[in-house]
């Protein structure tokens, strides 16, 4: 569905991307990294990706995969214009993006972006046995006593 130049293109602003560390594309967009501003426009825009729901229950994956994209696939700035701006100027763009993908991509782009989602807003937490934090507390002890004496 891409024609030569658009595919030229996709790869220069890949390599461009990968220097500048910005190396995320999908479905032929290079995607901005996911940032505190990217989940609050989703908040905005009610997305069922970012709100725990099963992709299944999700009435309209496609557009939704499609809406996301386009919302990360441009600036910050650009972003909040689409967002908060006539829902009709969203969905015309999200809509251009979805008729240069084809159907048997769909799977593939739903994957990328659950995979991005949860990679960008994972929290990593060690938890420490309780043996662990006594030993601190008493390393930190002997050391408070030490400089006391």
């Amino acid at each position: 569905m891409t024609s030569d130049k658009n595919l030229q293109e996709v790869l220069n602003l890949s390599a461009n991307a990968g220097l500048l560390n910005r190396t995320t594309v999908v479905a032929g967009q290079i995607l901005r990294p996911i940032t505190l501003a990217s989940i609050a426009l989703l908040q905005q825009l009610k997305s069922p990706l970012i709100a725990g729901k099963p992709i299944d229950e999700v009435d309209n994956i496609i557009l939704d995969c499609c809406i996301f994209i386009k919302v990360q696939s441009v600036s910050a700035k650009e972003a909040t214009k689409l967002v908060f701006g006539p829902k009709e100027v969203l969905l015309e763009s999200a809509m251009d993006l979805a008729e240069t993908i084809a159907p048997n991509e769909i799977e593939q782009v739903i994957s990328s972006i659950i995979d991005l989602l949860r990679d960008s807003t994972s929290t990593r937490v060690s938890v420490e046995s309780d043996n662990a934090v006594d030993a601190m507390k008493a390393a930190k002890g002997s050391e408070e006593s030490q400089g006391n004496a």
